[in-house]
């Protein structure tokens, strides 16, 4: 004689078993279709910026938009402001235009550092990924000393400005043999 199957228990615990295995997928599923989407997209090449963020007058509140309420807003005493979104890896740099009384509200972005293993380039290099793809994708390895470079790290873009000076764009920042950040720098304008 066959054994009893397909009871109210089992069928009940098959539910909460496929309720449970989906749900577990959930999260790799949304980060998933938010990489195709480019939620965490570092671009490289003509596009200032990252994510939905794009660079461009009004800072603060392009950034704002893109990210959300930041989790803390500092002002330095030089004039800058520093806004943070912990939960997405991200600290951005803003410098006060001129005579701005408040960077936090007006700044222009200067940089921003990427440490959420989701910010990824369209070659792959991502924070926590390895040193080695990140120095393959490079286009120049940065020292403290190389002009063009706002760190120590690889150059995966660099831009001339107005005036032929070349800079990078996006710098992959290694800590070992792993990329510790993407650190992402705000044209410079030739006023």
């Amino acid at each position: 004689m066959a054994p009893k199957t397909g009871g109210p228990r089992s069928v009940f615990l098959g539910l909460l078993l496929v309720l449970c295995l989906g749900l577990g997928a959930l999260p790799q599923a949304v980060d998933a279709s938010a990489k195709r989407a480019g939620a965490f997209l570092v671009p490289t090449g003509n596009q200032a910026g990252f994510g939905a963020f794009r660079e461009g007058p009004h800072a603060a509140a392009r950034l704002r938009r893109a990210l959300g309420p930041p989790t803390e807003m500092k002002a330095s005493a030089f004039g800058g402001c520093r806004m943070t979104w912990k939960r997405i890896g991200v600290a951005a740099e803003l410098d006060a235009p001129g005579n701005a009384k408040d960077p936090c509200r007006a700044g222009t972005f200067a940089f921003a550092r990427l440490t959420n293993p989701r910010w990824h380039t369209t070659s792959g290099v991502h924070p926590g990924g390895s040193r080695a793809e990140a120095e393959a994708a490079s286009l120049l390895r940065c020292h403290a000393d190389t002009p063009a470079c706002g760190a120590t790290g690889y150059a995966l873009e660099l831009y001339r400005d107005c005036s032929g000076h070349l800079f990078t764009g996006v710098l992959a920042h290694p800590r070992g043999n792993r990329i510790a950040a993407l650190n992402v720098y705000g044209r410079r304008s030739c006023k």
